[in-house]
């Protein structure tokens, strides 16, 4: 069985946290909402890509899920950070 260690994140060593930062950044994508009639763009949230059982996706919170269903008449964008090709 797994055995899961939490920590405040307060409580983290700082080149710790560091690490996990530059780790978890090179895996985020924002996510944005474009209008098909005016091409205004809205960041909603953001995610990380993940692949789960062979399966690839992105990873995000019930409620930006929740905006992206709020906004299905509109396209949906993503704003890729600097390292994410590298």
């Amino acid at each position: 069985m797994t055995k899961y260690v939490y920590k405040r994140l307060k409580d983290i060593p700082d080149d710790v946290f560091e690490k996990i930062s530059k780790q978890l950044y090179a895996y985020s994508v924002g996510l944005i909402i474009v209008d098909n009639l005016t091409s205004e763009m809205m960041q909603i949230g953001s995610g990380i890509f993940v692949e789960i059982n062979n399966k690839k996706g992105i990873l995000s919170a019930k409620h930006v899920t929740n905006k992206i269903t709020e906004h299905k008449d509109k396209n949906l964008g993503l704003l890729l950070y600097e390292n994410i090709l590298t």
